[in-house]
């Protein structure tokens, strides 16, 4: 099926002696503005303008009128743990329609009503791979819902919601690293997909409450006693795209030229358990090479497998520093006088 904006195809790629080496059935392609692709990145002119870092801060306040309009219309919350998430995240369990699991909120799409729908993929699965094949069977059912060819907002909304796969304030013990790349099924769906706003939001147990931990209660039920600094939640959601909660409050990430007035650099781990923990730091301490050691400028760092390892803190030891494999130029030779 096709129309002048997107087109549903199978596509099979051969070699020249006709073997199959690619074969895609239903592929979706669509229509992209070519100015996107055609902009001239600004050029750093200082080497220090080169590295790039990710801060989170507090997000700034959406207005009153964002946060009325946000507020507005039934969602469904796809979770094992509906009273607690509604609590902490401050929505009205009254406009809640709640599903133990995704296949069962599959059935409620089309029926009409419903235009938000809000995922608690940490309480429903362990599994990042189970709880990608369920956003990607909640797309596939919300697509067959406003047409292939929709290139306009539909008014659909997904939130997803995960537990300890960001950085800000997260303690080692917090950690839940597994879910993460479901912040990256978001960000290629908001380019891929904008007509269908998705979000994401990163709890951490300490703002689930201890007393919470251990039982739920009916979202019809939910009590107030919402997460700190959660009054604005919603519009700075939706606003902001990508929210982390705490204890102390909301911060949204920013990409920041990391700003360096000394060289040389080194990779260091402030703390493992997330790959986000990595920081170039000014190497301060410089010495001349022993007998049998080089010193080289390092041009080029390679990240492998074991480095992934050991920032995410799955490395059986410490084997020094990050990035290991590197390529430069050899400045000085030790024991040559």
């Amino acid at each position: 099926s096709h129309s002048d904006t997107s087109m549903v195809t199978d596509l099979e790629i051969f070699t020249d002696r006709g073997e199959i080496v690619v074969s895609l059935q239903g592929a979706r392609f669509s229509m992209v503005d070519a100015e996107k692709f055609t902009r001239t990145p600004r050029i750093p002119h200082d080497d220090d303008e080169c590295l790039f870092d990710i801060t989170w801060k507090a997000p700034q306040s959406a207005g009153q009128d964002a946060q009325e309009e946000l507020l507005k219309g039934q969602f469904v919350l796809v979770s094992a743990r509906p009273g607690v998430i509604c609590r902490t995240l401050s929505l009205e369990s009254s406009r809640c329609v709640t599903m133990p699991a995704m296949s069962d909120a599959l059935q409620v799409i089309g029926r009409g009503g419903c235009t938000d729908f809000v995922f608690d993929a940490s309480s429903v699965h362990e599994s990042s791979v189970d709880a990608l094949e369920d956003l990607r069977q909640l797309y596939e059912a919300l697509l067959a819902l406003i047409g292939p060819s929709s290139r306009t907002s539909s008014g659909l909304r997904v939130l997803i919601i995960t537990e300890g796969t960001q950085a800000p304030r997260l303690s080692l013990e917090e950690s839940e690293p597994a879910h993460g790349g479901l912040w990256g099924f978001a960000r290629t769906a908001r380019l891929e997909l904008p007509h269908i706003q998705v979000a994401c939001v990163d709890l951490t147990r300490s703002v689930l409450r201890p007393s919470d931990a251990g039982s739920d209660v009916g979202a019809a039920e939910a009590t107030p006693g919402a997460a700190p600094g959660t009054k604005d939640l919603p519009a700075f959601v939706w606003s902001e795209m990508d929210v982390a909660l705490r204890q102390e409050g909301m911060s949204a990430p920013r990409l920041n030229i990391l700003k360096t007035s000394h060289r040389p650099l080194r990779l260091t781990m402030r703390r493992p358990g997330n790959i986000m923990n990595l920081r170039a730091e000014v190497q301060v301490e410089r010495r001349s090479p022993d007998m049998g050691e080089l010193e080289v400028r390092v041009e080029a760092v390679g990240l492998n497998s074991r480095d992934v390892l050991k920032a995410l803190g799955h490395y059986p030891e410490d084997s020094g520093d990050i990035g290991n494999d590197c390529s430069g130029t050899v400045v000085n030779v030790g024991g040559i006088r």
